[in-house]
C-alpha cells in the first residue's frame, strides 16, 4: 500500500518530535503525591466504591467502577484517589495476573496512566506488599477473593497496584488516600 506523500511527511515530523529530548529536562517525574488536576488517568473516588477489574492482555489493567461522579467502564491503570473511612472493593473478575496492593516504596517510574514497575523479582515485589499479603491480594477467576480496604488516618498516602506476574511491569498504577 503506498502512503499519500502527506501521511509520509507527517510521520516524518512525529518521528523527530518523539525522538527529539532537551538534556538539560529533569528526567524525574512529578512527585506521586502531586497530581495533575487537568489528568485524565486520576479519578477522585467519591465516597465508597466497589471496583471490578479486567485485564487488556499483559498491558493494563482494566477498571470499572460507579460512585457519585459518574459509571466508569474499562479505564486502563487509573490512578485512584481515595477517601479515610470509605470501603473499597478491588475483584478480579477474569482469569490470570493477580492484583496486589503496595507501598509507595514499589520501584516505580513513568506518570498517572502509564505507570512502570521497574523490578522483575518476586522477593523485592513481596518486600513492598501491604501485609497481611492476602488482604490486599485479589486472585483471578475463578477464585472468589478481593480486597476490602476502609482506609484510615494512618493509611493517608501513596501506594500502588501491579500484577504479580513479574514479566507483565505495565500492570501498574497508582493509589493514593487523602
Amino acid at each position: 500500500m503506498r502512503l499519500p506523500a502527506r501521511w509520509i511527511l507527517l510521520s516524518a515530523a512525529a518521528l523527530v518530535v518523539a525522538c527529539s529530548s532537551d538534556e538539560d529536562d529533569d528526567p524525574m517525574m512529578p512527585p506521586l503525591d502531586d497530581p495533575d488536576p487537568s489528568n485524565p488517568s486520576v479519578f477522585e473516588v467519591q465516597g465508597s466504591a466497589d471496583f471490578t477489574i479486567r485485564h487488556d492482555g499483559a498491558f493494563h489493567y482494566l477498571f470499572s467502577w460507579t460512585d457519585p461522579s459518574g459509571t466508569y467502564t474499562d479505564v486502563p491503570d487509573p490512578t485512584l484517589v481515595l477517601e479515610v473511612g470509605e470501603t473499597y472493593t478491588f475483584t478480579r473478575v477474569t482469569e490470570a495476573h493477580p492484583f496486589r496492593i503496595t507501598t509507595g516504596a514499589l520501584p516505580v517510574s513513568g506518570s498517572d496512566g502509564s505507570f512502570l514497575r521497574t523490578t522483575t523479582s518476586t522477593p523485592e515485589i513481596e518486600s513492598f506488599s501491604m501485609t497481611p499479603l492476602e488482604d490486599f491480594t485479589s486472585d483471578p477467576a475463578p477464585a472468589n477473593d478481593a480486597i476490602l480496604w476502609t482506609p484510615t488516618s494512618g493509611d493517608v498516602g501513596d501506594y500502588y497496584y501491579t500484577c504479580l506476574v513479574v514479566a507483565h511491569t505495565g500492570m501498574t498504577g497508582a493509589i493514593r488516600v487523602r
